[in-house]
């Protein structure tokens, strides 16, 4: 049957949503691949030599996402090409322009490009959703562009292609990779974006970028509702600046200097809409005043009125951050790994300490995981860790025990889950007693569920 025959047949058949539907499927099964985007290039094509209506639907999943690699200008040639194809055409109003398919976006540079128009189109997809910007070149991170033009026809660079897609209206997620001086001013300006990114970013002046002469008045966004950033530093200044966010993700972090505008933790609906944090704490010294005051205002129920999960991540067995649990809070989440060379007292007092002083209302879940990393030059000191470990787990353990649970239910009325994780990472010398550790350290594995008004849960693996 030829190709005709075949298109007017199915066409005289079905509706189009049909074919979308399957060449969809078929998509989806390729991306959950182990060679995801390859398969979907290779089974796209194929479909697109069916017919003319499977052709439309291919190349919507076969253009979703594009990359610009603007870093490689040995080939120049192949760079024209591509925004030739992307070009959008006003003589051809159809609607199945390759350039109209295009929602996700990821450019790399290494330097800004200049150009004699032909590079435009890169600016001027309009249906860009998800964006990420990589920078490679050293020169890019450290300073500002020197070759910047806010003028597109000529230069295609960081700042030309960040600054027209936050104003596109169209842009919803934002990532950017290796940044320095990063664009907070604009990007708190976009009208819709909903999501950002950092990744290995740093910043000089808090909301310094192009145009701006350093702390001016610092924009308010009112659009964007999750934030991750990690292995960066950030301005406190500007997640106070995001009146909307809903989930916050911060993880290896440095936080900059607190502005006057937050002083003190008690600030009423500082954090009107969150709902979710992770937050892993930094191992340095460096801002860890800033961690704190975040971390405090965070959990104030006047600053965050609507939060109900928060994941905390401690770098080390012996950090103790001062939580105090939201009214609000459903589901709390604590996490200590660090590394401990007998004699290592105390290894999970961080934990019992913590527990200790938690009170809230509402919450409902509780999850504990203690990372320890230990070694051991001979028996003694095996010895002397296994007695420390059995102490600490003993205490944890017993808090949630049929006759002390009342205890805790005074400050925790609302409980009904906890989990214990031990991570045992043993170097050295090691005797059979880590065969069985669970017996071993004598955990109550054995106490009827039904006894229990939380279901209590602990595991401890050994490696």
């Amino acid at each position: 049957m030829s190709s005709s025959s075949t298109t007017s047949t199915i066409s005289a058949s079905f509706p189009p949503e049909i074919f979308g539907e399957i060449v969809g499927h078929v998509a989806e099964l390729c991306r959950n691949e182990r060679r995801g985007f390859i398969t979907i290039k290779e089974e796209m094509k194929r479909l697109a030599t069916v017919s003319q209506i499977f052709l439309y639907f291919a190349r919507t999943h076969l253009f979703w996402h594009v990359t610009i690699p603007c870093n490689r200008m040995s080939k120049r040639k192949h760079l024209e090409n591509l925004a030739n194809l992307l070009r959008i055409r006003t003589d051809n109003p159809s609607g199945s322009q390759v350039g109209e398919m295009v929602q996700s976006i990821t450019v790399i540079f290494n330097a800004d490009i200049h150009h004699n128009g032909e590079l435009s189109p890169f600016l001027a997809l309009p249906n860009v959703k998800w964006m990420t910007i990589l920078t490679e070149d050293p020169s890019i991170r450290d300073t500002e562009p020197a070759a910047y033009s806010p003028n597109p026809v000529t230069t295609l660079g960081v700042r030309t292609m960040l600054g027209a897609y936050l104003q596109s209206g169209s842009l919803r997620n934002l990532r950017l990779e290796n940044f320095k001086s990063v664009p907070f001013q604009e990007i708190l300006s976009s009208p819709v974006l909903e999501s950002l990114s950092l990744l290995r970013c740093l910043t000089g002046s808090p909301f310094r970028g192009h145009g701006n002469s350093g702390n001016e008045t610092m924009n308010l966004s009112h659009s964007i509702r999750s934030i991750t950033i990690k292995t960066s530093s950030v301005p406190l200044a500007l997640l106070m600046r995001c009146k909307k966010i809903e989930r916050l993700i911060l993880s290896n972090v440095t936080i900059q200097s607190a502005t006057p505008d937050l002083k003190s933790p008690r600030q009423e609906g500082l954090f009107p809409h969150l709902k979710d944090v992770e937050f892993a704490l930094t191992g340095h010294s460096y801002g860890t005043q800033h961690e704190k005051l975040l971390l405090d205002t965070i959990f104030d129920n006047s600053a965050s009125p609507n939060l109900t999960s928060a994941w905390i991540y401690m770098p080390s067995l012996y950090r103790r951050p001062a939580i105090s649990v939201h009214h609000g809070l459903q589901r709390l989440s604590l996490t200590w790994r660090g590394y401990v060379t007998p004699p290592g007292d105390e290894i999970v007092a961080s934990a019992i300490h913590t527990l200790s002083r938690i009170r809230g209302t509402s919450l409902q879940e509780l999850i504990l995981l203690i990372g320890i990393t230990a070694h051991f030059g001979d028996a003694d000191e095996e010895g002397v860790f296994i007695d420390d470990l059995y102490g600490g787990t003993h205490t944890i353990t017993t808090m949630f025990q049929p006759e002390d649970e009342d205890v805790i239910f005074v400050r925790l009325p609302s409980l009904q889950s906890v989990s214990l994780s031990l991570e045992v990472h043993v170097r050295g010398k090691v005797s059979s007693n880590w065969a069985d550790p669970q017996c071993y350290l004598g955990l109550p594995i054995t106490v009827p569920q039904q006894k229990r008004r939380v279901n209590f849960t602990c595991k401890v693996t050994v490696d």
